[in-house]
């Protein structure tokens, strides 16, 4: 993978993002501290208005005991 594709943004499912974390039991603070990413990020990805970097993705999937696909859009895992 170059170094563009691992930064370029992807169409996830912010509702699927958030509804994972709440499982979780745990705040945006906890996920971003988690995922290292800031917690502002966090927010911005549950409310749709930034896009993860792959490396985000998998960050946050990993946190969360999820697969990266499991917080994409499905538009785009049905392709």
């Amino acid at each position: 993978m170059t170094r563009s594709e691992r930064q370029r943004p992807l169409i996830h499912n912010p509702l699927e993002l958030r509804r994972r974390r709440i499982a979780a039991g745990m705040e945006q603070a906890d996920l971003a501290e988690a995922a290292d990413l800031s917690a502002s990020h966090v927010s911005l990805l549950e409310h749709g208005k930034r896009s993860p970097t792959p490396q985000a993705l998998f960050r946050l999937a990993t946190v969360l005991d999820c697969l990266p696909e499991d917080l994409m859009a499905e538009e785009l895992i049905s392709r």
